[in-house]
């Protein structure tokens, strides 16, 4: 779940984005807004990994998908597009810090022979969430808000803590 909330996160937004630009009246924080989740994602992940390897896997874990929750809750409640665009980083943050910590522990919990298997569920997930994503982003920006993108985000996150 942890993975689909991320991964669910890097493709809900692609659709939204003209709608979001429009209401922030910014067509520069069009490409901020996408470009700071995957910056603070590939930044974050070696952070993660080495914070995981000193104070243990499910703390690490739990602080990651706490960090993305309230990265989730800014987003929603952003009255600019700094503070959108801010929110989206700390969303990335904690989001790599979930892909890579999943990762680590099918590597810590299951043998060599076994991890293909999850490794490809893994993947699996990553599809779904690819294409759920912009489908989702897109009816939620045009019939509701692009707010609710990131509000259906938070639900399905609490069912996960």
């Amino acid at each position: 779940m942890a993975v689909f909330l991320a991964a669910l996160d890097v493709t809900i937004i692609t659709t939204a984005l003209p709608t979001i630009s429009e209401h922030f009246h910014s067509a520069a924080g069009y490409t901020w807004i996408g470009s700071a989740y995957l910056l603070g994602n590939a930044a974050s992940t070696p952070v993660w990994g080495k914070l995981s390897d000193i104070y243990g896997r499910k703390p690490v874990l739990l602080i990651a998908n706490f960090w993305f929750f309230i990265g989730s809750l800014i987003a929603a409640l952003s009255i600019n597009i700094g503070m959108l665009i801010t929110a989206r980083a700390i969303q990335g943050i904690a989001g790599g810090g979930l892909v890579v910590l999943v990762n680590i522990t099918i590597g810590d919990l299951f043998s060599p022979r076994e991890r293909g298997a999850y490794y490809g569920i893994i993947g699996g997930t990553w599809a779904i969430a690819s294409s759920l994503g912009p489908i989702v982003g897109g009816a939620f920006s045009e019939k509701v808000s692009w707010r609710w993108s990131v509000i259906c985000r938070r639900k399905l996150q609490h069912r996960v803590c």
